[in-house]
């Protein structure tokens, strides 16, 4: 069920995305007195990189209902409380 190029291409994309936070960020919060400065930058990987990366969780959310994993609405429902469980403490943290 695995796909390997899809998690290398979701690899690349939160990639992509810490180094836009973290060269463009930085680069413009930090502009006067910034202690290091980046002669690159990725100034689209904010919108492009998180709407690409955005797109592949939701084929793959689609492609799983779609393939029959879930044998009954109890499945799914399992799948989605396992799911809400797993990215709430991210989600806690970050607010």
């Amino acid at each position: 069920m695995r796909n390997g190029l899809i998690d290398l291409y979701r690899f690349v994309l939160i990639l992509w995305i810490v180094l836009f936070h973290f060269t463009y960020g930085y680069n413009e919060a930090y502009n006067d007195f910034a202690p290091i400065s980046f002669s690159f930058v990725f100034k689209n990987g904010g919108s492009v990189g998180t709407t690409i990366f955005f797109i592949l969780a939701g084929w793959y959310m689609g492609h799983t209902i779609e393939i029959g994993v879930f044998k009954g609405i109890g499945d799914y429902l399992r799948y989605c409380i396992k799911r809400y469980w797993r990215f709430w403490p991210a989600y806690f943290f970050a607010v």
